[in-house]
């Protein structure tokens, strides 16, 4: 019998409607968790701190953390808290579809050598049912490991993956703020674990302008620049992709807002 732990990092700025929409749909499962866990990133909104009391009451487990440290900082110690032999994400702004549970718990016991497994996500600006695209991401393993040489091929809200797997590569690399997801995805790829992604769309992701916000200034492209500098000391990439990297993905980070919200729009939507 598999089992599994949802684990739901939060900080200041998760709106409390919208955390309370996803914990219902996550306690709504046809499939229900061992264990739900949220990880309170620091001090949050007593708006936000009175829905968790809510949902305290209904089993969620709430780990508080008095300082905000980074969200790979607070998944690690979401990987050492829970208890069980898998982690499910979820984020606290999206919406869980009812069957989601079911289908990955179903497919992860029929494939024992799977040890990382995601899905489609539809992403939705106001109400979960309005979808205004699907993010598709490469389903078989030989795909995946393609794919994942240019873009993260998987939506991480919608991953699930064995703790302990995780755990023997060093769990979320607490350097790489934005792309410390990808970068675990790659090491358990390059560690020869198997990964798979259903075609089901498994989460409604809740998307704005800020998405676009998030992935562009210099912040941020020097946090993609210390992440493509690991992927080629790992040897994960090759020079020649590289180089093409540095040259056309790093002065996109530069460009006027407006203007790469259209390009993310019309080319460049990654998984996230």
């Amino acid at each position: 019998h598999m089992n599994f732990t949802v684990l739901i990092p939060l900080y200041k700025n998760n709106v409390a409607s919208q955390v309370e929409e996803a914990l219902t749909s996550v306690l709504g499962q046809s499939r229900p968790a061992e264990q739900v866990m949220v990880l309170l990133d620091g001090p949050v909104p007593a708006d936000l701190s009175a829905t968790l009391d809510r949902f305290a009451a209904k089993g969620v487990r709430v780990e508080s953390f008095p300082v905000n440290r980074g969200l790979p900082t607070i998944l690690n110690e979401g990987l050492r808290l829970a208890e069980t032999d898998w982690v499910f994400r979820m984020d606290g702004d999206d919406v869980a579809t009812p069957t989601r549970f079911e289908k990955q718990a179903a497919f992860l016991s029929d494939h024992p050598e799977v040890k990382l497994l995601g899905g489609q996500v539809s992403e939705f600006a106001d109400i979960p049912s309005n979808s205004v695209l699907t993010r598709k991401v490469p389903q078989t393993y030989d795909e995946i490991l393609r794919f994942s040489r240019s873009r993260n091929p998987f939506n991480h809200p919608t991953v699930a993956y064995d703790r302990r797997a995780a755990l023997s590569i060093g769990g979320y690399d607490e350097r790489l703020v934005d792309f410390e997801d990808y970068d675990l995805w790659t090491r358990m790829l390059q560690a020869g674990m198997r990964a798979h992604n259903l075609p089901d769309i498994l989460v409604h992701m809740r998307t704005g302008d800020d998405f676009v916000l998030r992935r562009s200034g210099l912040r941020y492209l020097k946090r993609e620049w210390a992440f493509l500098r690991k992927l080629r000391r790992r040897k994960y990439i090759g020079l020649p992709l590289f180089c093409l990297f540095i040259v056309i993905r790093l002065p996109l980070r530069l460009l006027p807002q407006s203007l790469l919200r259209l390009l993310y729009r019309r080319f460049l939507r990654p998984p996230c």
